[in-house]
């Protein structure tokens, strides 16, 4: 079913967590990222205009906005299936900590089974920035850490940046906040 999202009080879809934003241009994830078998969440992506309205369509003010970053929570049956067959997710991704954090970050994962590994570090813009992880890892629980350097080892600035971590087939991605 569609999800629907409004800041609007009197509104029968209207999120607390949006109050007082102007929500538009919203982009779900097109893959869930799997908590459990009972949960998921679908990150999603939208733009909080400062203004009501378009300014290219005549409405509002052009006063900016901000890109704004949710996580809706899906419930499944328990277990997670499809047809006759369980479906177990491959992966798990841990939030990083500490988040927010200078210099260091740990950002820990986990493989139901053993497989080829890639966790990647992208900037708001979705610009890759690092490559932290890219190749076999064993099942199990593992960790990475990330010192806050790009591909060429030079410093990153302060601000948002997304892992995206992949194995198995499955993807997921977390959003961390480097403060300096």
């Amino acid at each position: 079913d569609p999800a629907y999202m409004n800041a609007k009080a009197d509104d029968e879809n209207y999120f607390e967590e949006l109050d007082g934003m102007n929500p538009c241009y919203i982009y779900p994830s097109n893959q869930i990222e799997y908590v459990d078998e009972t949960h998921g969440i679908i990150p999603v992506v939208f733009f909080d205009d400062f203004s009501y309205g378009s300014f290219i369509q005549g409405y509002g003010q052009n006063i900016g906005g901000a890109q704004m970053y949710a996580e809706l929570i899906v419930e499944f049956p328990d277990p997670v299936a499809v047809g006759d067959n369980e479906v177990i997710p491959a992966l798990s991704l841990a939030q990083n900590y500490p988040n927010p954090f200078n210099p260091v970050t740990n950002i820990a994962f986990d493989l139901k089974e053993a497989g080829n590994v890639s966790i990647e570090i992208y900037n708001i813009k979705g610009q890759k920035v690092k490559t932290l992880v890219n190749d076999h890892r064993t099942a199990g629980e593992h960790s990475v850490v990330w010192n806050g350097t790009d591909d060429n080892n030079n410093a990153v600035t302060s601000g948002v940046y997304y892992y995206k971590m992949e194995a198995n087939g499955q993807s997921a991605a977390r959003k961390m906040v480097l403060m300096k």
